[in-house]
């Protein structure tokens, strides 16, 4: 026989026995023995009570199964988070040699459907109590999971569709697996698996290394990697410091991640606008017990860049977010002026609708501005409306029991400045607006348009303001909001209606012989005027105007006056007087004049009623009586 068959032969003959041994070593080993075995090793590196029932299942030299009918370990010192780990089945595979020399050992285990529940003061908490929790414990926990893996009777363990009890057994987090495995010389434990969302499997690497003497301090590399088609890439790559507490330094890196998450973990509602965005963002994170900080913060939403640095403080009873954001431009398409929304601004939606009426989405608002303090400085090149884009904007955002404050410190718009400050305030079910602001030198054109109103006025005005509104929704508080304030053109500009030359032509035709109280039509044609002020209040698209005061083609005009800006009627009282030859110094005393237009021998008073495009125009000549006082601001029925 030649050599190689030799060899052959013998390699068939080693097969056979080792196969032999295999299909006899369940009935060679007794399984409840290695049942046992398994049992209080499990116990003991769990610090736990590990009850298994069962039937127990040697298939082969190296497979045992536990059928576990009620295998639990309660209270295992190892997690103290954990209050108990239920499992369906356990299986082992044996160590040959360890076998074939008489000892039990066990390469690999595998755990099938465990249910870890937590205990109560964690599964009860808080938001903001659990992120304070799992901040202070984030170390701890992994620590002791690296330890626990380092130690382990087994150097391999896989839990196949674990899930996770939050409160109750209707609480529980999606359905996960993992292999945990010590590597590179049992120094570095490293986790891999999959969460298991609606469709989308969620992926994810964690690896931990030991702790290790640098100067005075203790540090372990951490890295951990979330990867799915649905909810984008992150990656966390840094050190676990030691010295006098443990904090994480290290980079956080987002890929193409959802809006909708983002919002959800915050508690916010997530509106068209958040649902559809997806975001990137990269920064130097630093981890603290009670502080998360996000330097060197680069965020891309969209078209929108914004750099900065945020810190969300955590360890007092409410989060705080404060910081620092500069943006690029800001696209607020969809956010109107006049308060019409489709997007973050949430509208009514009847399927929405909760507890009487009230939608969750304004709710979860609502709560979200009760259970979080916030302080930012914000700055942006420019802000993109319906219509409207804005210059470079400073602003404050402030948050605090409730009340959401922006404070404007400088806003470039409509050509002009504008700074004030606005509130959002959730009390009683709905949420309040008001706010107050100043513009210099914006063009009144712009501001009617953007406004979706009728092109009343162009030229450059100083505008002082309030608004207010309330709603269930934030769409419902801007629908409903008022504007009211003094606006003063003080340099011209052009006015939808030539007052002026109503005026003549009413006192001409007077002096021809017409009457003294008659009325004319005519077609609205635009003039320019020299000065305007006026007292204004828009509400439910209809625009009040009292007192009026306007220089106009020789002639100064005071009154007040009302347009419905959905058809366009107008329903305007007017006085008017011929200017006085010193015209500059008549309109330096406009305010003070009260009621010297009457006593004019030029002056007369005017009705315009109608539509903007043809108004009807009475009047009334000073020898009658005249219909009202030029210096009274009241309203008519």
């Amino acid at each position: 026989m030649s050599l190689f068959r030799r060899v052959i032969a013998g390699l068939a003959l080693v097969l056979a026995l080792l196969l032999l041994v295999a299909a006899a070593a369940p009935y060679l080993v007794d399984g409840r023995t290695v049942r046992d075995q398994l049992v209080t090793k499990l116990s003991g590196w769990a610090e736990g009570d590990l009850r298994v029932k069962g039937d127990v299942r040697l298939t082969s030299l190296f497979d045992l199964t536990i059928e576990a009918e009620d295998a639990r370990i309660e209270a295992p010192s190892r997690f103290p988070r954990v209050a108990e780990i239920r499992v369906d089945q356990v299986a082992a595979r044996l160590n040959l040699w360890a076998l074939l020399n008489g000892r039990i050992v066990f390469a690999k285990v595998w755990v099938d459907r465990p249910v870890i529940s937590l205990r109560d003061p964690l599964a009860e908490a808080t938001p903001a109590q659990l992120w304070r929790t799992v901040l202070l414990d984030e170390g701890e926990a992994v620590a002791h999971l690296a330890a626990a893996v380092r130690d382990a009777p087994f150097e391999y363990i896989e839990l196949t569709d674990a899930r996770v009890n939050w409160a109750s057994s209707a609480d529980q987090a999606a359905p996960w697996s993992v292999v945990i495995s010590r590597e590179s010389g049992a120094d570095t434990v490293v986790a891999r698996g999959e969460a298991y969302g609606d469709s989308d499997p969620l992926r994810f690497t964690l690896e931990r290394g030991p702790f290790r003497p640098a100067g005075p301090t203790l540090e372990a590399p951490l890295r951990l990697v979330t990867e799915s088609e649905g909810w984008g890439r992150l990656a966390v790559d840094g050190r676990i410091i030691r010295a006098n507490g443990a904090r994480f330094l290290g980079n956080i890196d987002v890929q193409n991640a959802p809006l909708s998450l983002l919002a959800d973990w915050l508690g916010l509602p997530a509106g068209d606008a958040l649902t559809d965005g997806r975001y990137t963002a990269t920064a130097a994170l630093e981890a603290t017990a009670g502080k998360i900080s996000l330097q060197q913060l680069d965020l891309e939403v969209g078209e929108t860049r914004a750099t900065g640095l945020l810190n969300l403080q955590v360890d007092g009873e409410t989060p705080t977010l404060s910081g620092t954001l500069g943006l690029s431009s800001v696209d607020l398409r969809g956010l109107s002026l006049s308060g019409q929304s489709d997007g973050i601004l949430v509208a009514e939606d009847p399927r929405n609708l909760r507890h009487g009426g009230l939608s969750s989405h304004a709710q979860r608002i609502g709560a979200w501005l009760e259970r979080f303090d916030a302080d930012l400085r914000l700055s942006a090149e420019s802000l993109q409306f319906d219509g409207l884009s804005t210059g470079e904007t400073a602003a404050f955002l402030s948050v605090s029991d409730g009340v959401a404050t922006l404070d404007v410190a400088e806003l470039l718009i409509f050509e002009g400045m504008m700074n004030g400050q606005f509130s959002v305030r959730w009390a009683d079910r709905a949420f309040l607006l008001n706010g107050k602001g100043k513009a210099a030198g914006i063009d009144l054109e712009r501001v009617l348009s953007s406004a979706q109103l009728p092109p009343l006025a162009t030229g450059a005005a100083d505008i002082s303001f309030s608004v207010d509104g309330a709603g269930s929704t934030l769409a419902a508080a801007a629908r409903n909001v008022q504007v009211g304030g003094r606006l003063m053109a003080l340099q011209g500009g052009e006015l939808a209606l030539d007052v002026g030359a109503m005026a003549s032509q009413a006192r001409q035709r007077s002096l021809n012989g017409e009457g003294a109280r008659a009325g004319m039509q005519m077609t609205a044609e635009r003039a320019n005027f020299e000065m305007l002020r006026a007292s204004f209040l828009l509400k439910d698209r209809e625009l009040r105007l009292a007192p009026v005061v306007l220089a106009q083609n020789g002639w100064i005009v005071r009154g007040r006056g009302r347009a419905e800006l959905t058809q366009q009627r107008l329903d305007w009282r007017l006085d008017a007087a011929r200017m006085p030859p010193d015209g500059d110094q008549a309109q330096a005393g406009l305010a003070e004049r009260n009621n010297a237009s009457a006593a004019d021998k030029d002056a007369i008073s005017l009705h315009v009623t109608g539509t903007l495009q043809r108004p009807w125009v009475s009047y009334t000549m000073p020898e009658l009586p005249l219909s009202s006082a030029g210096s009274n601001s009241s309203w008519w029925p």
